[in-house]
């Protein structure tokens, strides 16, 4: 991992260095996200801020190298390499052509056996100035902030889950939102609360907000890919500088920080399942800052 091949200089190096300051994510109309369902491996770029482009991580070559071999027998097999695999998710970026999200190795692998073009699932990801921007633009002093993945949605299996969606949105998500979660997020906004969600899978804003629009409620916005990129520390420390007070709800604790004195207090959530609610709120409630 991380050792400069001619393949990574080529790749991925090289092409950072070209379209440095020259390329950055822009929104791909509602056509192009429906229709465009495949690109050439020539229209795709690294993502400058996933580890796969650090040269330090690097890709692990062993991954690309299974892929490669799985590739290279789809081929002198004739059937569909991609029939297992789910698309590369891509940004339209404005040098031309897409920016990776996920499915670097994948993109290797098909470079390596002249694999082309490539399917894709095009993203319009709100990027880290919108972010800063909408954090910027809040009227409010205090921020409860979700892990989407781990806290919000589930399968019902970890933790009972909201009823099903109505067709045909209950085909577009999989999961749902955990039971109650909604009247948790509606009571934090009616205390005064912004409400954020971050997430390390790579969605549009439209896809998160209308979500919980089905649900019965609203956030205030989203973070993605929080998992998988390097931190940006503008981001966060647009958080700090923006509001007195954060919050962070898990599966069995609450954490507040003040971000003005650097206080920082946790408490456990006594009780989880249908009850993790409502104890949410009874616990926040319970704890000491000031969210006027």
């Amino acid at each position: 991992m991380g050792l400069h091949s001619e393949e990574y200089q080529r790749l991925v190096l090289d092409d950072l260095k070209n379209l440095e300051g020259l390329s950055h994510p822009v929104k791909a109309s509602l056509p192009e996200r429906l229709f465009v369902r495949k690109t050439s491996t020539d229209n795709l770029h690294p993502n400058p801020k996933d580890e796969f482009s650090d040269p330090k991580v690097g890709p692990n070559y062993e991954i690309v190298s299974n892929y490669a071999n799985g590739y290279r027998y789809a081929m002198e097999s004739h059937y569909d390499p991609f029939l297992d695999q789910d698309p590369l998710q891509v940004t339209k970026v404005s040098g031309g052509g897409y920016m990776l999200l996920n499915g670097h190795h994948r993109w290797m692998a098909a470079e390596r056996v002249g694999l082309d073009p490539m399917k894709i699932h095009i993203v319009n990801i709100p990027s880290d100035d919108d972010v800063i921007s909408k954090i910027n633009s809040s009227d409010k002093k205090v921020c409860v902030s979700f892990d989407l993945d781990e806290v919000l949605l589930t399968d019902g299996k970890r933790c009972p889950a909201a009823p099903n969606f109505i067709f045909p949105f209950n085909f577009i998500y999989k999961k749902r939102l955990r039971k109650n979660a909604h009247l948790l997020i509606n009571e934090l906004r009616r205390m005064g609360f912004e409400v954020w969600v971050y997430t390390g899978e790579f969605y549009s804003d439209d896809y998160v907000n209308f979500m919980f629009k089905l649900c019965g409620t609203k956030i205030d916005g989203v973070v993605c890919g929080s998992k998988r990129q390097k931190n940006d520390h503008r981001v966060s420390r647009a958080f700090t500088e923006k509001f007195d007070i954060s919050v962070q709800i898990f599966n069995q604790m609450i954490s507040v920080v003040n971000n003005r004195t650097k206080e920082f207090s946790v408490e456990q959530i006594p009780e989880s399942g249908s009850a993790w609610a409502s104890s949410a709120i009874t616990t926040l409630k319970k704890m000491t800052f000031s969210a006027g």
